[in-house]
């Protein structure tokens, strides 16, 4: 069985991939070449030293450039394993090695399993599967109430909301309306940092607010907003060049071994070290 090894530089490389990648149940590994699909594989996915190895199926590869990889289809996750990741892409500030002790205290890789008679079809991004943001703390009867009071908004109070509303009612208003309020959200200058990267790496947000989110210094001088808008495809090539001329020169250097970010990105933080 072949192992494949996925270094991640920092915890919001292996976020990015666990929510993207891991548990929709693929996964693509740059670089990786000379193998012929179908062919089983585990992939060591590696952190801070300590390794997490997921069992899956090499059913797509390609060795030229550009986009020479493999794409792997993941086994099913055990119940407790997806708990873990879920637990660990909803806080607000875990250890960075909070996921990886959890995962590996369930013994992966899993059980040998019978290999699928074929891959399972991909389905398509659906805007409802990206994460909302960060859910601040809150009971859960605060919660149920302000869920009853927002679930029946006119488009109106809507956007006041969002240009006036305090973080809770953001979070609600943003994971009920999703896309429809994203502009007001942005526009209304109020969103943290966090807030705003949440939101910057949604893949179906419209270039002119990934544009918006670059053309504020603000946010832009934030490390988390700046890895949300190289990790989101939307970024054009301007705003991609944007984001990695404000990064510290240790952190351009890392961006070409992120293979969270599209190849265009490391292939342009490559260009920008040689000049």
């Amino acid at each position: 069985m072949i192992e494949l090894d996925l270094a991640f530089m920092d915890e919001h490389a292996l976020r990015v991939f666990l929510r993207e990648q891991v548990l929709r149940r693929r996964a693509f590994v740059a670089g990786a070449r000379g193998v012929t699909p179908p062919t089983a594989c585990v992939l060591c996915c590696t952190l801070f030293g300590s390794s997490l190895k997921l069992r899956g199926e090499i059913v797509f590869a390609r060795d030229e450039e550009p986009g020479a990889g493999v794409g792997v289809q993941l086994e099913p996750l055990p119940v407790e394993a997806i708990a873990a990741i879920e637990s660990f892409l909803l806080a607000a500030a875990p250890e960075p090695e909070m996921l990886t002790r959890e995962l590996m205290a369930l013994k992966l890789p899993l059980p040998e399993m019978p290999e699928p008679a074929a891959p399972a079809a991909e389905e398509p991004s659906d805007p409802s599967d990206e994460a909302p943001l960060a859910t601040p703390p809150e009971s859960e009867p605060e919660a149920r109430a302000l869920h009853v009071r927002m679930r029946a908004l006119t488009a109106a109070e809507q956007r006041r909301i969002a240009l006036t509303g305090n973080l809770a009612e953001r979070v609600m208003l943003e994971r009920m309306y999703g896309p429809s309020v994203w502009e007001p959200l942005l526009s209304g200058g109020k969103l943290s940092p966090p807030e705003v990267a949440t939101i910057a790496r949604k893949g179906t947000l419209p270039r002119p607010l990934v544009e918006l989110i670059a053309s504020n210094a603000g946010w832009l001088a934030s490390g988390e907003v700046q890895r949300a808008l190289l990790s989101n495809p939307r970024s054009s090539p301007m705003v991609v060049a944007k984001v990695l001329r404000v990064l510290p020169k240790h952190d351009l250097m890392r961006v070409p071994m992120q293979t969270a970010y599209p190849a265009s990105v490391r292939q342009a933080a490559k260009d920008m070290l040689k000049r």
